[in-house]
């Protein structure tokens, strides 16, 4: 994560900070709020709890789950399963955890949906263009297309039973970074759900959860960055029990002769998806939500926006094209305020 990428972690979390803290006096419950690093981002997690020793005890809880999925999928970790699942990518199956398990069966499931416009074997592309490494680079339209065919999902063997993963062909490589962090989200709403705390919100960058009300009793309420002036906001919207992942152009980027290159490829031609600068969307899912936000700015806001109608486990979409103007789904004005 550059510098730049880290401030604008922190002004989405401030956003919403600001918006909790003003009317938190009126619940009974205190509000803690715990900050750390994990995933490549800075997480922040708020919640109203009964005493501080309860408060201590579910946030270490969190922290542990955006641990342990790191440690799972980081695929540039060589301690990690997801390292050497690519790493014996056509020699064998490699036995996995049951959440990297869940992970890629949730991806695969979205890969369908979207007719492939989600997909996580876009690791062998990414690393082409090095993208968010010390030197990114246009590659040769030759070394692009030799890539492509190491992207068919339908080659990824899933053994439930023997919890095994199997990328059956060599040079395959996994890259679960529209899916683990929403994963990680959902699994710590769970956690803490189960701790008995009612009222919670988790900022993991481009992920959000929000359970339960403010202080003040009323929605959250949450900022959807402009990807053109990061600082500003082109929408608020208003969100409870439900989690909100955005996709932009502007967070990891290079430029060349003037152009933009970004990280959020499109997996049919293995180059940067063109159609949109932003996305985001609402789902009951984090996991899904995050998904979908890389898949919809990848179809871009025509094709985008007639999917998320088409889909019930979409709440709301919001879409900003490359023209600069807003797309919104049926159901987005539920939830905009502004």
């Amino acid at each position: 994560m550059t510098n730049k990428d880290s401030r604008r972690a922190w002004l989405a979390w401030i956003l919403i900070c600001f918006l909790v803290l003003a009317g938190c006096v009126q619940k009974q419950a205190r509000f803690y709020q715990r900050d750390f690093l994990a995933m490549d981002t800075y997480i922040s997690c708020g919640i109203w709890a009964e005493n501080q020793e309860q408060a201590e005890l579910a946030l270490d809880q969190v922290e542990r789950v955006f641990i342990e999925m790191e440690t799972l999928s980081n695929r540039f970790d060589a301690k990690s399963q997801v390292y050497q699942l690519n790493q014996k990518a056509g020699k064998g199956p490699v036995v996995v955890n049951p959440d990297l398990i869940e992970m890629v069966n949730i991806a695969l499931q979205w890969t369908e949906r979207t007719q492939g416009a989600f997909n996580i074997l876009i690791g062998s592309a990414m690393d082409l263009w090095g993208v968010g490494a010390e030197n990114p680079r246009v590659p040769e339209e030759e070394e692009i297309a030799a890539v492509l065919p190491l992207m068919d999902c339908s080659k990824i063997i899933v053994d439930v039973g023997n919890s095994t993963l199997f990328l059956s062909q060599a040079g395959m490589v996994m890259d679960l970074g529209g899916v683990a962090k929403g994963y990680a989200v959902d699994q710590a709403v769970l956690i803490l759900q189960s701790m008995g705390i009612k009222d919670l919100v988790i900022d993991a960058g481009s992920n959000v959860y929000t359970l339960g009300r403010r202080g003040d009793d009323s929605p959250w309420k949450i900022g959807v960055q402009d990807p053109r002036h990061p600082e500003e906001v082109v929408a608020l919207l208003e969100v409870s029990n439900a989690a909100l992942a955005s996709s932009g152009d502007y967070q990891r980027y290079f430029e060349r002769a003037g152009i933009l290159y970004h990280h959020i490829l499109d997996p049919a031609t293995g180059y940067p998806a063109r159609g949109s600068t932003g996305t985001t969307v609402i789902m009951q899912s984090a996991v899904e939500a995050d998904i979908l936000s890389t898949a919809l700015f990848v179809l871009g806001p025509e094709q985008g926006i007639a999917l998320a109608d088409n889909l019930t486990q979409v709440q709301a979409a919001l879409i900003i094209g490359a023209d600069g103007e807003l797309y919104g789904n049926d159901s987005l004005s539920r939830f905009r305020l502004e």
